[in-house]
């Protein structure tokens, strides 16, 4: 990889994107819509019009269109889509499509690892197959269940954003 510019400035807004994310449920349009604008800047100054900030600009809008999708089905903030836009400002389209799945699948994760540690989820399971097991041994009418409030269950889509682009970074630069 001959320039390492776009990645070190990304990565360390991406930094800074987590810990404002992880505190107040936000993340600064200065680091979001700052970040698009610095990635198309540099890219226009490295190959200039078409060339690089074509690039750019592609990869922006293809971070950005895929996010707004999700953030209309109310599955990421407004942040994250703004986000998106600048790490593919800075990385163009051919990075940020995996590093949208990635992240994605890294949410999914933590999700599920959240959910069985503060959703009471394990608890839920094990009471649940108590009841069959009452029943089918002694026919015991099942005892009124534990419920399990999956409903305003939220966390921030950062828990899946910064390592899915390291990962992304990782699988395009390091591991070959």
């Amino acid at each position: 990889m001959e320039n390492e510019f776009p990645y070190i400035a990304l990565g360390l807004i991406l930094l800074a994107a987590f810990y404002y994310d992880v505190r107040t449920s936000t993340i600064p349009n200065r680091l979001t819509v700052g970040g698009a604008l610095l990635g198309l800047l540099y890219h226009s100054m490295q190959g200039g019009f078409p060339g690089d900030l074509f690039f750019a600009a592609q990869g922006m809008l293809v971070g950005f269109g895929i996010l707004f999708f999700m953030h209309l089905l109310r599955a990421v903030g407004a942040g994250d889509v703004k986000l998106f836009a600048a790490i593919g400002a800075f990385t163009g389209t051919d990075f940020v499509l995996p590093a949208i799945f990635y992240s994605m699948v890294f949410a999914v994760a933590a999700g599920i690892v959240m959910l069985l540690v503060k959703g009471n989820v394990v608890a839920w399971f094990f009471n649940h197959m108590a009841n069959i097991f009452k029943y089918l041994v002694f026919r015991d009418k099942p005892r009124k269940e534990r419920q399990v409030d999956f409903k305003g269950f939220v966390f921030p889509f950062m828990y899946g954003v910064l390592p899915g682009v390291i990962f992304t970074y990782y699988m395009f630069y390091l591991a070959y």
